[in-house]
């Protein structure tokens, strides 16, 4: 597949997933099924797992967290391991945007790896510009698809 259909995905997008019930799920849902059709190639930080830990764990869906971990394996996600380059990166991001250390390894990651659009229902995404898709619109496959 070419590196111009990679799209950088966030958290939020595969908590939603995981989750039983979330406004975002279906939109999850979506993607993920353009990933396994290989419409697009996923891509996220690896921080992402450890942020799907905690967020299980922050909500108390222990016995969920072995088998969200798990079903992530099983999906057509590419998870770029953080260097000491993306969190110096990212450390820079947080600075300028006012980012989470989560949201700016996830920004640093996506710098490095070129993607054609990134995902996302965050407005601190929008200093990628064109390339920052709001899952929040009603367009959002319209505005991917023209990135593609």
């Amino acid at each position: 597949m070419p590196l111009s259909k990679r799209v950088f995905i966030e958290s939020d997008i595969l908590i939603a997933y995981l989750k039983k019930s979330d406004w975002l799920k279906p939109i999850a849902k979506q993607i993920l099924t353009m990933a396994q059709n290989k419409d697009i190639t996923l891509v996220t930080s690896s921080a992402t797992l450890l942020e799907i830990y905690l967020v299980f764990y922050r909500d108390q869906d222990i016995d969920l967290i072995f088998e969200a971990i798990t079903n992530l394996r099983d999906l057509p996600i590419d998870f770029v391991q953080m260097d000491d380059l993306v969190v110096h990166e990212g450390c820079a991001i947080s600075t300028e945007v006012g980012a989470t250390p989560f949201d700016s390894i996830y920004m640093a990651t996506a710098q490095k790896c070129d993607v054609s659009a990134i995902l996302s229902t965050d407005n601190k995404y929008k200093i990628f510009g064109d390339k920052c898709v709001d899952l929040k619109t009603r367009n959002w496959k319209q505005k991917l698809k023209g990135l593609l």
